[in-house]
């Protein structure tokens, strides 16, 4: 919209929306895009929340109707990442399960159960435990219908849900036990990564560099 509205050339004069918090919830950040509209000559009109933003006390109300839209998002999030962080320490994923799973409900309760594609993945942690290259993996799995890159792959194997884990930033750095479906057991998963650990192909990253 802000696109368009730069392209107009004048043409448009107000921008309509049903309340301030429709506009935006980025409280400083709308209040400057607020301020850059109206050097254009572009005043934001709320239907529910009316402002003459042609006088200071006006500019003023909107400003603090577009701080409390901020405030408003903040409080929704923390109230929503406490659901999701009770939710988590249950053992209950609350979000879409990675490739491999679905979501499916059995006798009304929802469960994460590994699909197809999840059986070619198990097949892949299996050949990577045995030793098998990247790309010999990813033409095996082609060949049974699965396209996936070797980026991919390496992202897969060392993804905890895959063992029965959960890891989530609502956990701010915790792993607890899920209740989906295990796809590999916590063996395997470990032998996997032990020897991505001794990978040399991998890029080495040096945290510190005098020279730079």
């Amino acid at each position: 919209m802000l696109s368009v509205v730069a392209k107009s050339k004048g043409r448009i004069s107000h921008i309509i929306i049903y309340s301030i918090d429709r506009f935006s919830r980025s409280g400083a950040e709308a209040i400057a895009i607020a301020s850059d509209l109206k050097k254009q000559g572009i005043t934001i009109l709320s239907v529910t929340q009316p402002a003459d933003t042609s006088t200071s006390a006006g500019s003023l109300q909107q400003n603090i109707q577009l701080i409390f839209s901020q405030y408003d998002n903040d409080q929704r999030r923390e109230k929503s990442m406490a659901g999701t962080k009770e939710q988590l320490l249950k053992g209950n994923w609350v979000t879409r399960p990675p490739m491999g799973f679905d979501r499916v409900t059995v006798n009304g309760e929802s469960k994460i159960v590994v699909n197809k594609t999840g059986k070619l993945l198990r097949q892949a942690f299996l050949w990577k435990a045995e030793g098998l290259a990247y790309e010999t993996i990813r033409q095996r799995l082609e060949a049974q219908g699965l396209r996936l890159y070797p980026q991919h792959l390496s992202r897969i194997f060392q993804n905890v849900f895959y063992c029965g884990l959960l890891k989530h930033e609502a956990l701010a750095g915790k792993v607890v036990a899920g209740n989906q479906e295990l796809l590999v057991s916590r063996e395997l998963f470990k032998k996997v990564n032990q020897l991505l650990a001794t990978n040399h192909h991998h890029y080495q990253h040096q945290p510190e560099n005098d020279h730079l």
